[in-house]
Parts: structure tokens; C-alpha cells; sequence
């Protein structure tokens, strides 16, 4: 019971963590519409933000290692995994999506940019 409440909280921070990341990438490539710019950039100042509060998490919840009961121990290791895997993901997984669907991402921020 208590690993699907906590796997529901850990991809609520992996969506979140995506939806900062894309939305951040798409406001800069917005004002200047250069792919590998705008992936540097986004990677360069938005990903640290992402990368400390999952590392933050990660940092909190190992302290659960060192319980004496095994459901703590269960909890704070998959705890720790999914801030960190939903952190590599986002920062490494995600750009290289972006690149690959570039032609679809390009042409759905110009429509939007028409009036």
C-alpha cells in the first residue's frame, strides 16, 4: 500500500519536474527559435533548479536507510531512486526527445505565435 501512494508522489514530481523543464525551454525558444540555444539554456539555468530539489529529496529521504524497519528502509530506497531517475530523466531523456520531435515542437510554437 504504501509503495503505489508513494510511486503516484514520486511521478507527480517527475511531471512536474518535465513540465518545468519544457515550459521553460519553450518560453526561450519562443524569443529566439534556435533548437540547440535554447536546449543549452534550458539546461544551463532551469535543470539546476530541478537537479538541487531532486536532490534535496533524494538527500531527505535517505536518512530512511538507516531505520531499523524494512518498510522504511523500502520506502526511502525508492524514494531516493525515483527523485533521482525522474531527475536524470527530465535533464537527459527529455532534451534528447526534444531533438528528436523537433520538426512537430517547431511547427506547434510557430502556430501559436500567429495570430
Amino acid at each position: 500500500m504504501p509503495i503505489s501512494v508513494l510511486s503516484t508522489l514520486s511521478l507527480g514530481m517527475a511531471v512536474d519536474f518535465a513540465i518545468h523543464f519544457v515550459g521553460r525551454f519553450q518560453q526561450h525558444y519562443t524569443n529566439e527559435p534556435d533548437l540547440e540555444k535554447a536546449l543549452r539554456w534550458t539546461a544551463a539555468r532551469p535543470a539546476k533548479g530541478i537537479m538541487r530539489n531532486a536532490t534535496l529529496f533524494a538527500t531527505a529521504f535517505s536518512v530512511m536507510v538507516l531505520a531499523p524497519l524494512t518498510p522504511y528502509i523500502t520506502v526511502g530506497l525508492f524514494i531516493v531512486s525515483m527523485m533521482l531517475l525522474s531527475a536524470a530523466m527530465t535533464l537527459v531523456g527529455l532534451p534528447a526527445l526534444i531533438g528528436i520531435f523537433q520538426r512537430h515542437l517547431a511547427l506547434s510554437l510557430t502556430k501559436e505565435k500567429a495570430p
